[in-house]
């Protein structure tokens, strides 16, 4: 057996930077937006499922909510635009920014939060976009800051009132409004009322056309539409018949990957037609009297829109509302059939252009059965010091406690639930209490049928107690419950365990548990990927003789590796002395030679090393793919080992849920057919976003994208 160690430290940092690079250059709307940092924007989970699913989606605009209308009107549009969306079986995306950070699929809360604001909330386009960010302010997205953000997380239809144009005096004033050029350059389709009669119409359709912009009014005119009139007295290029016509068109925008957007015009409703027509008159009034007191260039628009609000007593605005209703009824028609002519044709998303040397895509078919994961569920409370040491004196710490959702097994399947493509399914014992029930809500992207709620019992707590460095020093765990995850329970899910293509298992549990579900993979020929857990629970399946060698993967940390390899191999000189006092260039030969008798049955293994990074010890060269069939890799000649350096993160905020995210990105890309620099990679990034947050498995990880 022949040893090799590939120590990667320097080149592992240089290909992840250039990964990033290549993610940056892949084109303004490029997806990948957020994967170059999670702190710039989040994406709710119940928007990530639906991009997950090739759901329907409409994107929405914030400035409505900010800008638009007055408080509690704001609000009310609002809530009602989205409910209007999921009526029409879409799923709403109100987008906006919130203390500098982006937010796609805005809570009831935030939109709370953005209508009610006192402080000063900036109107927010691309041009606008890096200030409010790098300043941290609270800004609503305007039409063409909207469209620049679902185009980078893929959604490609997005509903709003109207769009801004060529100002009456442009030729003076040059005032055309950035969604013009916008519509030029994101390939997003806008659902509008096309443009108020405020705005010079004629040389609006001009620029559009200037900009390589599709125009098509939906409906039985040809007329393209004024905002609160259906006539402008100016033709759009096309018209549509229905809303399938208008996803098809849609489609293959997108699939010709023309690089400009779509904005696809609907008349407003005839039930708001005579107050549309009131509100017209209100307005050619007011520009007769701008022309008279002489009001030039960009004095005019808000002298005019000053005098209509004056001249309709109100009208106005609820001629505006019922318009954005509609036409978020049709923007979600809209995208449903866009959805289903995808799902037809096998196809989804924006094209982005992006670099051919980004990580591959998955190797497996949508239809392959997911991975399962089985084992503990935990609330976590993490009391988190902030004084500069910890005194067992029985005084009191300043400091501050929050609450989270831990277990180890419970983040793996969290963690792949917002990385992969696929959710896992969750095998677990909770309490049927509210701390159960919080725990299952959590993450509504989890497949959660296999938690198991028992009458009779607590779910599983521990409390955490972290230095101002984010350290643990010691932590108190009421874990009974996970005695109850015995063999008839997860008897019940026998046929997922036998389909699925990985299994995740970790210490919480039973030994005939474990046995049971070794002895299914090994009969199933499913390999097994083991967390140990802790140091006391590190080396309980090794007991099992008959069955240990479906276990193909683990992920110890240095005390557990220790352990496993003292029960296989009891006083392997090579480990003994081990520490993570010593630098990487004292502890690697001894790590790498310490996993050998291990990998007589196992395919690889990931040593965590804190603060030090990680090494991955497997048989066969890092260049090849990490097999989801070991038993058909038995004939390597060598052994591997190679090390990677600890993630840079800026501030620390916990170390609690690092390595379950590393584990959890590794794994993905596993899954994903990547070879295992890639999925290093991939780990790694997971694992420096767990360190940012205080939650162990954090929404921010939903940013990042395995394909």
């Amino acid at each position: 057996m022949i040893m090799m160690m590939n120590i990667a430290r320097a080149s592992f940092f240089q290909r992840l930077a250039q990964w990033g690079m290549k993610r940056q250059v892949a084109g303004p709307d490029s997806r990948a937006f957020h994967r170059m940092d999670d702190s710039m924007i989040e994406i709710s989970d119940v928007v990530t499922q639906a991009l997950k699913n090739n759901e329907p989606i409409v994107a929405l605009e914030s400035t409505i909510i900010t800008h638009g209308m007055p408080y509690p009107a704001n609000l009310e549009t609002a809530l009602k635009v989205e409910a209007t969306v999921k009526a029409k079986g879409a799923v709403p995306a109100t987008i906006g920014i919130i203390n500098g950070r982006v937010h796609v699929g805005l809570t009831a809360d935030q939109l709370e939060l953005l209508a009610s604001l006192k402080e000063p909330c900036l109107k927010t386009s691309r041009r606008d976009l890096p200030y409010v960010l790098s300043q941290k302010l609270n800004g609503g997205t305007t039409v063409s800051g909207t469209m620049l953000v679902a185009a980078k997380v893929g959604i490609p239809i997005f509903v709003t009132g109207g769009i801004g144009g060529v100002h009456r005096g442009a030729e003076e004033t040059f005032d055309i409004s950035a969604d013009l050029t916008e519509l030029g350059r994101t390939p997003v389709a806008v659902v509008s009322s096309g443009v108020k009669s405020i705005l010079d119409i004629g040389k609006t359709l001009e620029y559009l056309e200037t900009q390589g912009v599709c125009v098509a009014t939906l409906g039985p005119r040809s007329e393209f539409p004024a905002f609160f009139t259906p006539s402008s007295g100016f033709q759009a290029p096309y018209r549509l018949d229905t809303t399938s016509d208008a996803a098809r068109l849609v489609q293959h925008c997108l699939a010709f990957n023309t690089g400009s957007g779509l904005l696809i015009a609907v008349p407003i409703p005839e039930s708001s037609q005579a107050d549309g027509e009131a509100i017209e008159r209100a307005i050619r009034s007011a520009l007769t009297l701008a022309d008279q007191q002489k009001i030039r260039g960009r004095d005019v628009t808000p002298f005019v829109l000053s005098q209509v609000n004056l001249l309709t007593s109100g009208a106005s605005l609820t001629a505006n509302m019922a318009l954005i209703e509609h036409n978020a009824a049709v923007g979600a028609a809209i995208a449903v059939d866009l959805a289903r002519l995808r799902g037809s044709s096998g196809k989804s998303g924006i094209s982005t252009g992006q670099s051919c040397q980004t990580p591959p895509p998955p190797s497996q078919s949508p239809d392959d059965c997911p991975t399962v994961v089985i084992g503990g569920s935990i609330v976590d409370l993490v009391a988190a010091v902030e004084e500069d040491s910890i005194q067992m004196d029985a005084s009191t710490h300043r400091g501050s406690i929050s609450r989270s959702y831990g277990g180890v097994g419970r983040n793996l399947a969290d963690g792949l639930s917002r990385l992969a493509r696929r959710s896992p399914l969750f095998v677990s014992v909770v309490g049927d209490d509210e701390s159960g029930r919080e725990l299952i809500r959590h993450n509504p992207l989890m497949e959660s049928r296999g938690i198991i709620r028992l009458a009779s019992a607590s779910t599983a707590s521990y409390t955490v107690v972290l230095d101002n460095k984010g350290d643990c020093q010691f932590g108190i765990g009421d874990l009974k419950i996970h005695d109850r995850l015995t063999v008839d329970k997860v008897r019940r899910y026998e046929e997922d365990i036998a389909k699925c293509r990985l299994l995740i298992m970790d210490g919480n549990m039973e030994l005939p548990t474990m046995e049971y579900i070794l002895d299914v993979c090994r009969s199933a020929r499913v390999p097994v990927w083991y967390e140990p857990t802790d140091v006391n629970k590190a080396s309980k399946p090794l007991k099992l003789v008959g069955c240990r060698s479906a276990i193909a993967y683990t992920s110890p940390n240095l005390s557990e590796l220790k352990k496993m390899v003292d029960f296989i191999q009891p006083g392997l000189p090579d480990i003994r002395d081990v520490n993570l006092s010593q630098t990487i260039e004292e502890i690697q030969e001894p790590l790498a030679k310490s996993c050998i008798p291990l990998l007589d049955t196992m395919q690889c293994i990931m040593i965590t090393l804190g603060k030090l990074g990680m090494m991955i010890v497997r048989r066969g060269t890092k260049t090849e793919k990490l097999p989801l069939a070991p038993w058909q890799h038995q004939s390597y000649e060598e052994i591997t080992a190679t090390y990677y350096s600890a993630p840079a993160v800026d501030r620390i905020v916990s170390v609690s849920g690092a390595g379950d995210c590393l584990a959890a990105g590794f794994i993905t890309g596993i899954l994903n057919g990547w070879d295992q620099d890639n999925c290093a990679v991939f780990g790694v990034q997971a694992a420096a976003c767990s360190l940012r947050h205080s939650p162990a498995v954090p929404a921010a990880l939903s940013n990042l994208k395995s394909s």
